[in-house]
């Protein structure tokens, strides 16, 4: 109840809820049934203000696309109704890296230049890919790519794709360093899912977005990892390497952008994107790579359901120095073979700095927002 005031206090003081386009009023109507929206009158005034901010940015970048200025298009998703902050906030979940620090000797891949890799590569045409999930209001999208990172190397190397526990990750890994829907990193995933002995399954340990006690079985595993490899960072030719020759990679991705956010088609080009380790704020699983057009892309799997982007899929854009941040910190696991057994490993330490989550309270975003868009309408 004190939250719902603070909104109105906000809005009415800033006179925002005066800014609506009526002729949106069906639009906005029917928007809210397709995602399932419920608000109190109060919070209304805010989302409404915030949808029709974001409508009117996805309609003139796909105008901007159309006469092709873009190499992607944009569109009203489930994400429609919040700011880019918000959204990093609650559907991200990499803990910001000052450095990256390893307890013991890494075993890195080094790239061929010599090497002959085909042209396109999309590892669903072998059904090593489990299908789209939806990590919710949750920052476990680190646990999302090491568990889809795991199972398509496990469906490589046996021939059995299975769905494994995200939530196992989520509520057990903190021994080694995560903190569940407050995010995490995926090699620390790795690491747990070694010392553990293994992971479960989705059916054993099913996902639920919220933090549990760990009621991690052992001997429901299902998939054990025995290492994980790094690949050399910022190299998109070894990553491309990766990808073509063993598999779907675990990365990390700049996905502060609105442009990210309401991504529906195309290959996603985002000049403003950091490469930075600091910067990297979401985990996705890098399923293949190809050409469209004149633009070369990396196709990537999200965690957020398949009402976003390409049926939960995105094009990124390949080859653009590094756009975005996907070759900086990748890696694939090691599934254990019959005559292996993990050895456990040290945590990989990560110095952070509070920066991770650090965004601008909503309230104060919200009213920031209706203050400039008053002025601009001025």
């Amino acid at each position: 109840m004190q939250l719902i005031s603070i909104i109105t206090i906000v809005v009415l003081s800033s006179g925002c809820a005066l800014a609506y386009n009526k002729t949106h009023n069906q639009q906005w109507k029917l928007w809210k049934n397709k995602h399932r929206k419920n608000y109190s009158d109060a919070e209304e005034l805010v989302r409404r203000a915030v949808w029709e901010n974001n409508l009117k940015m996805i309609e003139e970048h796909n105008l901007q696309a159309d006469l092709g200025v873009h190499t992607y298009r944009l569109g009203m998703n489930q994400h429609g109704d919040l700011t880019a902050s918000e959204v990093v906030q609650k559907y991200t979940g990499v803990k910001v890296n000052m450095e990256t620090k390893y307890s013991q000797v890494r075993e890195v891949l080094v790239s061929n230049s010599t090497a002959s890799l085909p042209s396109s590569v999309d590892w669903r045409n072998q059904n090593v890919v489990e299908a789209v999930k939806d990590q919710g209001a949750c920052g476990s999208c680190w646990a999302f790519s090491v568990a889809g990172a795991i199972g398509s190397a496990y469906a490589i190397k046996t021939g059995t794709l299975v769905s494994l526990s995200e939530q196992q990750l989520n509520d057990c890994s903190g021994v080694v360093g995560n903190d569940g829907c407050n995010g995490g990193w995926p090699d620390n995933g790795f690491v747990y899912v070694i010392n553990a002995g293994g992971i479960e399954t989705e059916s054993s340990y099913p996902y639920k977005a919220v933090d549990q006690t760990c009621m991690f079985n052992a001997t429901d595993i299902a998939v054990k990892v025995c290492d994980f490899v790094e690949l050399p960072s910022g190299d998109e030719a070894a990553l491309q390497q990766a990808v073509a020759t063993i598999g779907p990679i675990s990365v990390l991705v700049d996905a502060s952008h609105s442009s990210f956010h309401l991504y529906e088609s195309g290959v996603y080009n985002e000049p403003t994107c950091i490469q930075t380790m600091y910067h990297l704020d979401h985990a996705v699983l890098l399923i293949g790579y190809g050409t469209e057009g004149d633009n070369d892309y990396w196709l990537v799997k999200n965690s957020w359901g398949t009402s976003w982007g390409e049926q939960g899929y995105i094009k990124m854009t390949r080859n653009q120095n590094n756009q975005c941040g996907i070759a900086t910190m990748a890696n694939y696991p090691i599934i254990c073979s019959s005559n292996m057994q993990p050895v456990p490993r040290q945590p990989v330490y990560h110095p952070t700095s509070d920066a991770f989550c650090l965004t601008p309270n909503m309230f104060l975003m919200i009213g920031i927002y209706c203050f400039v868009k008053i002025v601009y309408d001025l």
